[in-house]
């Protein structure tokens, strides 16, 4: 009658950049970029969100205005991965045609390192926060979207971060922002991916 010990497996640190790249059957080029990021009950996650939204969530996000804006992308997202061990801070530019990888990789690393040296706006931390507050408020329309929130969050770890994550994101700063960026989008920490699609008969070939 002993309680069933806790085991838990950490993976090494990452100790340089990893690359990647995927050449299969496809119409649409991409490009990811993942950086270590943290559990969703860490109390960096609403910066880590809230950052993510800031680089890819809509018209006014620095990716759609870097790449989307400027054909060389049919979109872009940024996500932290909310979960109960660490996770990704996860980036993909699906590429206009006849753009190339390298010049989208360079406009992402470029966004990325202006918000790392020059931070955000308030401004764009309110929009960033109201975004939130609205895909939240539409999350949990109904029992069924709440019960599943819920449990979404007892995953995580803990079920209060129903409402707790709620409060830490309605106090996040541009300074927790930038912050943030500069702890956890390390190149070092990174692995780059390059999906480069080719005609189904060549890789047909290339198996």
């Amino acid at each position: 009658p002993q309680p069933i010990p806790t085991i838990y497996t950490a993976e090494p640190e990452q100790q340089g950049e990893r690359r990647v790249t995927l050449r299969r059957a496809g119409d649409l080029g991409i490009v990811g970029i993942a950086y270590k990021s943290v559990a969703g009950s860490d109390a960096d996650f609403p910066a880590l969100n809230m950052l993510g939204t800031i680089l890819g969530s809509g018209k006014t996000s620095r990716f759609y205005k870097a790449l989307t804006d400027t054909n060389l992308t049919l979109s872009a997202t940024a996500s932290a991965g909310f979960f109960h061990d660490p996770q990704l801070f996860q980036v993909y530019a699906f590429l206009a045609p006849g753009v190339e990888h390298s010049q989208v990789e360079k406009v992402v690393l470029e966004e990325i390192e202006r918000i790392k040296k020059d931070g955000v706006t308030d401004a764009e931390v309110a929009t960033a926060l109201g975004k939130y507050k609205a895909a939240t408020a539409y999350g949990r329309d109904g029992t069924f979207s709440i019960a599943g929130n819920l449990n979404e969050s007892i995953a995580a770890g803990d079920w209060t971060l129903y409402y707790t994550v709620d409060d830490a994101t309605a106090k996040v700063t541009a300074a927790d922002i930038k912050r943030v960026a500069n702890k956890y989008l390390d190149v070092k920490k990174s692995t780059t991916g390059w999906f480069i699609p080719v005609p189904p008969e060549a890789a047909g070939a290339a198996k």
